[in-house]
């Protein structure tokens, strides 16, 4: 399975929930300098990747979905 990241500036909670639920793994919002998205994308590929439904779970269950911080 190919894991799929969604990279966007929105913060609407509903548009969060809406990628995850058309299969988003990590919905992730551009950070405000280049230095903390570089620190964000290090954390991110730091994640389990071999189990993306399980990074999924980390952000979003029970239809309670958040963006990676």
């Amino acid at each position: 399975m190919l894991p799929v990241v969604v990279f966007s500036s929105t913060t609407r909670p509903a548009n969060i929930h809406t990628a995850y639920e058309v299969g988003a793994n990590l919905f992730f919002i551009k950070p405000q300098n280049f230095k903390e998205l570089v620190g964000a994308i290090e954390a991110i590929l730091g994640l389990d990747w071999a189990h993306p439904e399980l990074v999924k779970k980390q952000f979003c269950s029970n239809r309670n979905c958040i963006p990676f911080n």
